[in-house]
């Protein structure tokens, strides 16, 4: 049996949910929104579980969710630009 943890144990409650925030990302994005969420949601967890104050645990979590949706509206914006019938009909 490994004596690694998941990295989520030692997060309490606000942690967790500031961490898995992103996730919202994947009910609005489907698979190009599940990439960014996953990718944020991993560094997340690496930030929370590093060294450093709470203030800076917070603010460069923030960075990498604002991070994570400019991936996912800047490809997804040129998807329905250039792919005809992508776009919603009015």
């Amino acid at each position: 049996m490994s004596n690694h943890s998941n990295g989520f144990s030692q997060l309490n409650i606000l942690e967790m949910f500031w961490v898995l925030l992103p996730i919202a990302l994947v009910v609005s994005g489907g698979v190009l929104g599940g990439e960014c969420d996953s990718a944020a949601v991993m560094f997340n967890v690496r930030i929370f579980n590093g060294t450093g104050t709470t203030l800076y645990k917070f603010l460069a979590s923030s960075f990498v969710i604002v991070g994570a949706i400019v991936s996912y509206v800047v490809p997804a914006s040129v998807l329905v630009g250039f792919v005809p019938g992508l776009a919603p009909k009015p």
